[in-house]
């Protein structure tokens, strides 16, 4: 009641007193840490489950936040704490511990204080007690043990006589503290790192003590790490690894590391993270993790050029992180490069099904398991894998080799659903695993509010609106956000900056709601805000939210910002964001309350497996005991009786059941679905014998096949087979390329071949033995459909490096023997660009650039995105040209400008004119190294070697590298920043300080 703020008056009775289950809880604690402490030596007394102790430390937190007893709270906290802590669930321990303020000396006699301490891992001494210097003795010790300097015995000894000395003159509170500090040292001492790790991993106590003297290391391993340690993954074991989100996974990756590298078995290690937001968060953990040690930390640009010199990849102890398209590529360019890997990480291991990217994903695994030389160790991590035998089968060739997280939940998370049937609206809580059990409600929680109105305005407004999920999940959302983060899921990125429009609206009318501006660090808050307005202007609706508190997250929000935005946010100095799904692709944020405005994006409801990946920030280990997920939408609830609108309920349980998890699937299985369409359902397929033809088609050949099927099937709808052949296309432009990578076209037995690569898929694997025939005749036919037409070595070399499609590298090859001359001509001219965006723009399929009702504009903005123009400036120049977008004439948003410049030019534009600086690299005379100038200017939206060089550097924002560019115009390239930051850090500090504080942290890593 207390935090949804309901009046005091409206508070639920309760229906019996809480203080009649204390000495049930205390009892459970008791004995537990009574039978902990005694060890061996107890009998006849019945184990208390971890299960049992989670309902005492959930009654002592529940008890202190129901303001019931002032009087308790410093022995109810301790005790709250201790019993999580005793329940293996260390990160809800700290949190308690934490918010408790340090009992009194005599609380205990000194051991209440004890027990306090070591729940926080605080082995400061305390001062003499009534049992003397017994338990600053016990604290030096343990700390001493933890650092692999002590022996446990001097903390076990003094602690044992603390204990029989409170039983022999104790009283019953010394007894029970007693206890509780005896069961935590030897708690403490058996889940140690210093423990565990030497005989998990083979090494001895002297091998780790470095990596135990460093602040930051774990000293105590939490239970999912404990479980990968009990697998034999630090001694180099293979494994999939099935760990909840916020289950320690950080921490774990940089235990398999560092036994990697300490065992000698690996000197180059790659993790591979399906997106680039998420390649930053990783690189950022360990560059703090590995900070000052002898381990080169190298997370590869994802353009596609050679910015990596490969050798010293090898020559050191390397951390190499990459996207799977990256990987591909220079594995594609140097595939000596997979004999070196000792250790590959694949982080979010279950995106095989994501479309083109999953083609990408499985292909890459595909390729590294016929690549990687024997006993090179895999580890593959997801949170959300339902068919990890699986995939532990066909990745690591052992079905058993799982760490299974089951039963490791790090929180507890709450389900609650608006309801608004009567003039104040509720939140019904009901039990996770069955929404038809409601808990119990909340009252008074939601309560329209009257606007102001503007000058001519004669109509009163009200916030929220009734139905409307996304106007109630604002709501909920500003009235939760004094008590923890906030995060506002919308389905859509277009409902997400709606959304924020309406909050600015609202602050604009009203002023009844807190601006999370003041829950935030307004510093930091003002300098998001500020390059938010660099970027999309001070119009802009986000921008605009921005600066009071509230940060879209998703796809159209330029990179350097969202990186800013989740660093924000994990650092706890910003609290409210409104999302997409962006949140759900592995980045930890620490959020207490998501709320749920809709689960459809585009139509398409989000996966089960997606919506427990997202559902999982709801709750930060070590941040919060509890998450809650609330579905903003009071039509799921209160109509989920009425037989035409209760689909909302039924889709709301199906993705709450953890056991609907779709498994992880094959892209490439994929091709052989028919396309659907009319009422009732008809069906059209493929023929998988003629699939091949597709290797080479261009879009001519595409929409030829659209016209013929949309003429002989009334009711089919062009654009979705378009978009449906599209796909196909694309799958089996990544069978060409992979086998273009792997397959030997000299010889006889061509065929047999690629049926033998056919078998090493994730599809074959998974595959009924009916369509592993297809699966094998679709591998052979394209084998030979790129025979007939790339039939030189040199020109499947040239297939080989690009990362486009066959038939558009043939024609950018032939485009650009008819064309040297021209380009030289233009390079000397200083008109290479000009000269290439006709050609650019021809072979890109982007839709946010298709979708443009003016394509004249497109050479004006390539021109303004390459000499550094904002996203805001960019915006103003479609507006100018009158621009609409896509087939309902809308107009533009800036937010269609990011997504053109950064998605249709920043990647795939890069990738055109990489596949062209590939063809011209052996070209004498300037032009290959101007062409892959250019394609870095694409990439990144700069002009300047300077400013390149700072965003391939770590600092990925266009307006921050530019100011660095500024301050340091000498640089040339990435290694040439890094140099320039650190010999004038004091300059590099003074240019990065106006910005977010994510930019400072890069700078840190680089001169650490």
């Amino acid at each position: 009641m207390y935090e949804f703020d309901v009046p005091l008056e409206e508070h639920i009775a309760l229906p019996q007193r809480p203080e009649l289950l204390f000495s049930l809880a205390v009892g459970l604690l008791g004995d537990a840490a009574a039978s902990i402490a005694a060890g061996d030596t107890l009998v006849g007394r019945e184990q208390t489950t971890n299960q049992a102790l989670v309902f005492a430390a959930t009654y002592f937190e529940a008890f202190i936040e129901s303001r019931l007893n002032d009087e308790v709270d410093a022995d109810f906290s301790i005790l709250g704490a201790a019993a999580y802590y005793l329940a293996d669930n260390p990160g809800s321990a700290m949190v308690v511990a934490r918010g408790a303020a340090p009992p009194s000396v005599g609380l205990g006699a000194g051991l209440a204080l004890l027990s306090y301490r070591l729940l926080l891992s605080d082995y400061d001494a305390i001062g003499r007690t009534v049992y003397g210097e017994f338990p600053d003795r016990i604290l030096s010790a343990v700390a001493a043990y933890l650092d692999g300097r002590g022996d446990a015995d001097d903390a076990l000894t003094p602690m044992q006589q603390v204990r029989e000395e409170a039983y022999r003159t104790g009283d019953g509170r010394e007894l029970l503290y007693a206890d509780i500090a005896s069961a935590i040292v030897k708690k403490k001492i058996e889940k140690s790192a210093r423990a565990i790790l030497p005989a998990a991993s083979g090494l001895p106590l002297q091998t780790w003590l470095p990596a135990l003297e460093r602040a930051a290391f774990p000293r105590e391993l939490w239970p999912s790490q404990q479980r990968i340690c009990a697998a034999g993954v630090l001694r180099g074991e293979s494994a999939v690894i099935q760990m909840p989100t916020s289950a320690g996974k950080t921490k774990a990756t940089e235990l398999i590391l560092r036994s990697g590298f300490l065992s000698g078995r690996a000197w180059l290690a790659v993790i591979v993270c399906p997106f680039r937001s998420l390649c930053h968060d990783i690189r950022g953990d360990m560059a703090r993790a590995f900070s000052g040690e002898n381990v080169v930390l190298n997370e590869a640009t994802d353009s596609f050029q050679q910015d990596l010199t490969v050798e010293a990849l090898w020559g050191q102890k390397t951390i190499l992180i990459v996207t799977p398209e990256k990987l591909l590529y220079l594995l594609r360019r140097t595939p000596e490069l997979a004999q070196h890997i000792g250790l590959v990480i694949y982080d979010e291991g279950h995106q095989f099904d994501s479309g083109a990217r999953g083609v990408t994903y499985e292909l890459l695994l595909t390729s590294l398991k016929l690549s990687l030389v024997e006993n090179t160790q895999i580890v593959l991590i997801s949170a959300v894998i339902a068919n990890a035998h699986d995939i532990a089968g066909w990745l690591i060739d052992d079905e058993e080799a799982i760490v299974d997280g089951a039963g490791l939940m790090p929180t507890a998370r709450r389900v609650a659903f608006a309801s608004w049937q009567t003039q104040l609206g509720r939140l019904e809580y009901v039990s996770p695993l069955d929404p038809d059990d409601t808990e119990f409600f909340v009252p008074r929680v939601i309560d329209r509010v009257t606007l102001r109105r503007l000058p001519r305005e004669r109509t009163d407004r009200y916030f929220p609106q009734a139905e409307d999920g996304a106007s109630i999940g604002l709501y909920l959302g500003l009235k939760l956000v004094s008590n923890g983060s906030v995060a506002v899921f919308c389905g859509r990125k277009d409902t997400a900056v709606k959304l924020c429009e309406t909050a600015v609206d609202l602050f604009l009318r009203s002023d009844a709601f807190t601006k999370p501006v003041e829950e935030s660090d307004p510093d930091e808050v003002a300098k998001l805000a500020a390059l938010f307005e660099a970027h999309i202007g001070a119009d802009a609706p986000s921008t605009k939210a921005a600066y009071l508190g509230i940060f879209p997250h998703h796809a159209s929000v330029p990179n350097g910002l969202r990186l800013s935005v989740e660093f924000g946010m994990k650092l706890g100095d910003i609290c409210f964001v409104v999302c997409t799904s962006t949140l759900a692709q592995g980045v930890n944020l620490p959020i207490r309350y998501l709320i749920v405005t809709g689960v459809y994006q585009g139509g398409d409801r989000i996966l089960v497996r997606d919506f427990h990946n997202l559902i999982g920030r709801a709750g930060r280990a070590g941040m919060h005991t509890e998450g809650s997920v609330i579905f903003a939408d009071t039509k799921v609830f209160d109509k989920k009786r009425q037989v035409r609108e209760r689909w909302r309920w039924r889709t709301a349980k199906e993705l709450l059941d953890v056991a609907n998890s779709e498994p992880s699937s094959s892209s490439i299985s994929a091709i052989f679905q028919p396309f659907e369409y009319g009422q009732p359902t008809r069906q059209i397929s493929l023929n998988v014998e003629l699939l091949h033809n597709l290797v080479f088609d261009d879009e001519t050949t595409v929409e030829a096949n659209v016209t013929r099927i949309v003429n002989e099937n009334p009711g089919v709808d062009a654009r979705r087979f378009r978009r449906y052949l599209q796909e196909r296309v694309q799958i089996v432009h990544g069978i060409a390329s992979f086998l273009l990578a792997h397959l030997d076209f000299a010889g006889e037995g061509l065929a047999d071949r690629a049926a033998i690569l056919a078998r090493n898929t994730l599809a074959h694997y998974l595959a009924d033995e009916a369509r592993r025939a297809q699966i094998e005749t679709v591998f052979r036919t394209i084998a030979e459909r790129i025979l007939q037409g790339a039939a030189t070595e040199e020109l499947r070399a040239t297939l080989r490096r690009s990362p486009l499609a066959p038939t558009t590298v043939n024609t950018l090859k032939t485009w650009l023997e008819a064309n040297r001359a021209i380009l030289s001509e233009a390079l000397s001219a200083g008109t290479l660009l000009a000269s290439m965006s006709a050609v650019l723009l021809q072979y890109n399929r982007n839709s946010s650039m298709t979708s443009l009702s003016d394509q004249a504009v497109m050479p004006i903005i390539i021109e303004n995105w390459i000499s550094g123009a904002t996203f805001a400036a960019i915006f103003r120049l479609l507006v100018e040209r009158n621009i609409r977008i896509g087939g309902n004439n809308r107009y533009p948003t800036v937010e269609d400008a990011v997504a053109i410049c950064e998605s249709g030019l920043g990647y795939e534009g890069a990738m055109i004119l990489a596949t062209i600086a590939d063809l011209a690299e052996d070209d004498e005379g300037d032009l290959p190294g101007a062409l892959t100038l250019l394609q870095r200017q694409m990439k990144s939206g700069l002009s300047s070697l300077a400013a390149l060089g700072f965003f391939e550097a770590g600092f990925a924002d266009r307006v921050v590298a530019q100011a660095l560019a500024e301050a340091f115009p000498n640089v040339v390239d990435r290694q040439s920043a890094s140099l320039a930051a650190r010999n004038a850090t004091a300059q590099a500090r003074e240019v990065v300080g106006p910005y977010p504080a994510y930019f400072t942290s890069v700078l840190n890593e680089l001169l650490n």
